[in-house]
């Protein structure tokens, strides 16, 4: 067989199987940095319950939630499927912040040390500094963020702002923080809400957009069980969106036929010289 054809026939049956053969969807790589209010308008109760909720919102990341995702349906345009949000690729990092922001963990894939580290995380008591804990939050996943990897911080509290370590007012210094994050280092914002329209309204400011997408509100730390979804949609689904958008390598497949093709072409001229 000539050598063009056979290598022609080849690249084809190469290609057939790319053209068909369904999206295979990777884990979405996450660092997420988890805010925790340890200031003083939480009771010792209230704080531990605080801790069990963040371990529980790292968790639901690590594991996904099946069919909770959709994507658009290839076979109806404007229709979309139901698909499982795969579970992240997940590091996770601590900061609690007060008066003062430290940080407890830095990022890391372990789990079951962020459960340790939330497990001796000490109340620190005091004011609310937001300011502080997103800028803390933004450097380490700056610093030891990983490439390729979508950042995160999910900012939980149950007070508006009223301490700031900057030149303006604490609203205004936590929104500028908030700001810098996303501008100069692509990161979402999460921001729930534990009690009324003023701590919503608070985190709403630094929240990235669409807002009502990446906020929510319970009514004490006891609901925070009911965030978990809504946090693993908004910081998944953009993992889930991308995977779908690229069901097959389409540019392999046009140039394996174009190969082909050329190589058709070329054995047909030679014949009828």
């Amino acid at each position: 067989m000539n050598r063009r054809l056979f290598a022609a026939l080849f690249v084809i049956l190469f290609t057939i199987p790319v053209l068909t053969a369904p999206a295979a969807r990777a884990a979405q790589m996450l660092d997420v940095m988890f805010l925790v209010d340890g200031s003083g308008s939480l009771t010792n109760s209230e704080f531990i319950t605080l801790k069990n909720g963040t371990l529980s919102i790292a968790n639901t990341l690590a594991t996904g939630i099946p069919g909770a995702g959709e994507v658009p349906d290839p076979g109806n345009p404007g229709s979309f499927l139901p698909a499982d949000l795969l579970a992240a690729d997940l590091n996770v990092g601590l900061v609690q912040f007060s008066t003062t922001a430290q940080l407890d963990l830095g990022l890391t894939g372990d789990l079951a040390a962020v459960d340790t580290a939330l497990t001796n995380m000490a109340q620190l008591g005091g004011q609310t500094n937001h300011a502080a804990a997103l800028e803390l939050a933004a450097t380490e996943l700056a610093t030891n963020g990983r490439i390729g990897a979508q950042r995160a911080i999910i900012l939980l509290t149950d007070g508006v702002p009223n301490e700031t370590n900057g030149p303006s007012d604490p609203v205004t210094d936590a929104i500028i923080q908030s700001l810098l994050a996303q501008s100069n280092h692509g990161i979402l914002i999460y921001g729930v809400a534990i009690g009324g329209q003023s701590v919503l309204d608070a985190v709403s400011n630094y929240a990235s957009n669409p807002t009502d997408d990446f906020t929510a509100q319970v009514g004490d730390v006891g609901g925070l069980g009911a965030v978990n979804e809504p946090i693993a949609q908004a910081l998944l689904e953009s993992g889930l969106a991308q995977s779908a958008a690229v069901s097959a390598p389409a540019p392999l497949a046009i140039l394996g036929l174009g190969i082909a093709g050329l190589a058709c072409l070329r054995r047909r001229r030679s014949i009828a010289a």
